[in-house]
């Protein structure tokens, strides 16, 4: 077991001394030239000052930092295989839930176009009963028709009314029939679709998809932003595109939407 030694100063005595600085700062004017000098010499003592506080730390950091550096050689390489064996083996199972999602999907798909196709025969075979029904009830119509007509030129109105009741009772049986048929047509579907594959329920793991984007035309992305500007916020600015262009170009600049400014700063060396 390795022991550091931590020598540190007092943090009071370091805030108070930083703190005289920045009092000395804001009460600080620049008027003249002369307190223009003055505020230089400050900033230089400021920057010393920084630079000592800089070095204590260091101090005080590095043997620390050497210490952990230590730890983290020891542990990096266990670490890094077993990340590595974890990674084989989610691969390995996110491999094979993708399978199982591939196989159930064409399985599904399967099952709903044979349960499609046993729809469309029953609902064939619906209408043709439908037809069928229509034929038989045509063809005897005729024949009620003829006997109608044979009746009432025997002149047995009586015979010639009880066929004329048999023809509407032919139409009423049609209508029910058709209704009943209809109402089986309305009621055919597809048959519910069971997953024929899944994956096992495990303690502690847990597999979830998510769904990304990635740009794969930028212009056509840009012209769909022109065409709804509700997703500006699409399009991020290049900024490090942008500030090349700025220093290059400087005040010349002209680019719609941009500005092209200059931020002054100022360099200090300590006293």
């Amino acid at each position: 077991m390795e022991t550091v030694n931590i020598n540190a100063p007092s943090g009071t005595q370091l805030t108070e001394t930083a703190q005289r600085f920045l009092a000395s700062a804001n009460s600080l004017i620049i008027d003249s030239n002369e307190m223009y000098q003055a505020a230089a010499d400050d900033l230089a003592s400021v920057k010393k000052r920084k630079n000592d506080l800089e070095e204590q730390r260091t101090g005080i950091v590095k043997p620390l930092n050497e210490a952990v550096k230590k730890v983290n050689d020891l542990f990096r390489a266990p670490m890094e295989f077993l990340t590595q064996a974890e990674a084989v083996l989610k691969h390995r199972m996110i491999g094979y839930t993708t399978e199982q999602d591939r196989l159930k999907r064409i399985e599904e798909a399967k099952l709903r176009a044979e349960a499609e196709k046993r729809a469309n025969e029953e609902r064939t075979r619906l209408e043709a009963q439908r037809r069928a029904d229509e034929e038989r009830s045509r063809i005897e119509r005729e024949k009620l028709e003829a006997a109608k007509t044979e009746a009432l030129e025997a002149g047995n109105a009586v015979q010639a009314a009880k066929i004329e009741a048999r023809v509407e009772g032919l139409a009423e049986e049609l209508a029910i029939k058709a209704d009943s048929i209809a109402e089986q047509v309305s009621m055919v579907s597809t048959a519910p679709v069971v997953p024929a594959f899944s994956t096992p329920t495990i303690k502690g793991v847990s597999a979830r998809g998510i769904w990304k984007a990635e740009v794969t035309n930028k212009l056509a992305l840009v012209q769909f932003v022109a065409a709804n500007p509700q997703y500006l916020n699409l399009l991020e600015p290049a900024t490090k595109e942008l500030g090349s262009i700025a220093k290059a170009l400087k005040d010349q600049a002209r680019i719609d939407g941009v500005h092209i400014f200059i931020e002054m700063s100022l360099a200090s060396r300590s006293a």
